[in-house]
């Protein structure tokens, strides 16, 4: 067929006025036909098979085919050209759809390049992903142990705060009347200070000396004594001091209040807690007068205390104690064979310990609680002593050498 057969649906082409044509000699045919049925039965058979007979052979020129069966033809070949192009237009449809379909190999391997790129940007992505999460991980687990310590810190301070208060209340409630007392103790033991004095004359063997002794009497005191040499002044040392005990500047896990009697007197109350070799704790309450002395030999603190003492023990269990202490401070220049030494100050602590508050009670608790004594308050009192001596030197070189 000639390319003008496949005009545009536009303006009706040849196909279709070939095809209407044809409907038209179809419509008069059969009119004919149904005035004369079977001749024209017939005769359409006769002229079917000879048209069929005929068809292989080229007619002649001077033959001529029917019109309907010119038209029957050129149908024919519309039909299959119709359908040869719906084959085609599903073919493309096929190939536009396909993976890769109508593209060349620069255009697919810039296809490839770019999904390996996105692939592993989405591999980065999930590392980094994970990365978060274990970073999430640690995080909330810091927090946890943050909510821990917080917890603990406040607990403590609950801890700190109720000590504070219970030592506020130990003052409250033993009036001025026990510190009275406890003054007029110190009062009467004013001529210990001439002793002290009278054997720091003798010469030393060492820079510092400590020396435990217990008393062969009833009470079965324990006397603690220590003598040292300090490089600094007298009078520096003698005024640190005494402003540490007015600020109540104690090792640290003391809970202290302070209150000024006189000019050279001071009532201090203490909390502190000491851990035993047995893994037990003790906490003591203490009661305390301090006060100072100027004499012509050198300078003096004196002081009278009480404590209470609460014992958790695991090999002697839940127990309590009271003890009496008496303790005496003393320091003067330094002298040797050759005379005074500038800047050198020897100094001499001494603290006696009581059982009890009186001799019945500390008969009392010295034989039923002889071994407990020996056990816990002995070296419990004698660490705590320790513990203060080491602090008061190290804020003695700190605050003088600054």
């Amino acid at each position: 067929m000639p390319s003008s057969s496949l005009a545009s649906p536009a303006s009706p082409g040849p196909s279709e006025r070939l095809l209407e044509s044809f409907l038209h000699d179809m419509d008069a045919l059969d009119r004919q036909q149904s005035n004369h049925p079977e001749n024209a039965r017939e005769k359409r058979k006769l002229d079917v098979s000879k048209a069929f007979s005929t068809a292989p052979r080229s007619p002649s020129p001077k033959q001529k085919l029917p019109s309907w069966l010119k038209r029957k033809q050129e149908l024919e070949t519309l039909r299959q050209q119709t359908q040869a192009m719906e084959t085609r237009v599903v073919y493309l449809e096929m190939k536009q759809s396909s993976p890769g379909g109508g593209l060349n190999a620069f255009e697919l391997h810039k296809l490839k390049s770019s999904a390996l790129v996105e692939k592993q940007k989405c591999q980065e992505a999930q590392n980094e992903n994970e990365r978060l999460r274990a970073k999430l991980r640690l995080l909330a687990g810091q927090y946890e142990a943050f909510q821990v310590a917080v917890a603990a810190a406040a607990a403590f301070q609950q801890k700190e705060l109720r000590g504070a208060l219970r030592v506020e209340r130990q003052v409250q409630g033993c009036g001025a009347q026990e510190f009275d007392m406890m003054e007029r103790r110190v009062d009467a033991r004013f001529h210990e200070l001439d002793h002290a004095f009278t054997i720091m004359q003798q010469p030393m063997t060492s820079m510092d000396t400590d020396m435990i002794q217990t008393r062969n009497d009833d009470i079965g005191a324990v006397e603690f004594t220590r003598l040292e040499l300090l490089p600094f002044a007298r009078k520096a040392i003698s005024a640190t001091i005494w402003s540490f005990a007015e600020a109540g500047k104690f090792p640290d896990g003391e809970n202290t209040i302070v209150s000024r009697r006189s000019e050279d007197s001071l009532a201090v109350s203490t909390r502190v807690t000491v851990q035993i070799e047995c893994g037990g704790m003790v906490s003591i309450d203490t009661r305390t007068v301090m006060k100072r002395f100027v004499t012509p030999q050198g300078y003096a603190v004196m002081t009278e205390s009480c404590s209470d003492w609460h014992v958790e023990s695991p090999a002697s269990g839940v127990w309590s104690h009271m003890t009496r202490e008496g303790g005496c401070f003393v320091m003067r220049d330094y002298a040797d064979d050759g005379g005074a030494s500038p800047g050198i100050c020897q100094t001499r602590s001494f603290l006696c310990l009581y059982p009890g508050e009186n001799t019945e009670n500390a008969q009392r608790h010295s034989r039923a609680e002889s071994s407990s004594i020996r056990k816990v308050v002995v070296p419990s009192f004698r660490q705590l002593t320790i513990a203060r001596h080491q602090f008061a030197e190290n804020a003695l070189f700190d605050t003088i050498r600054s």
